[in-house]
């Protein structure tokens, strides 16, 4: 993660490990931890007060596009 220009490297034990981003939003909805999600989905959810931002102003790290 960073801000700006200045990193951030958090050591942790994770709850959840897997890749699909509907399981790790719903985890995070149901109190399983803190999640590093795109913002289309978690948009919805923060809107509804189910979610909310701990970190505005950091972003995690860039991602490619994978079309299969």
């Amino acid at each position: 993660m960073r801000n700006q220009a200045e990193p951030l490297l958090i050591h942790h034990t994770p709850a959840l490990i897997t890749d699909d981003l509907r399981v790790q939003l719903e985890a995070t909805v149901h109190g399983t931890g803190i999640a590093l999600l795109p913002e289309p989905s978690v948009s919805a959810s923060i809107h509804e007060g189910l979610l909310e931002r701990i970190l505005p102003s950091w972003v995690g790290p860039p991602t490619g596009l994978s079309l299969t």
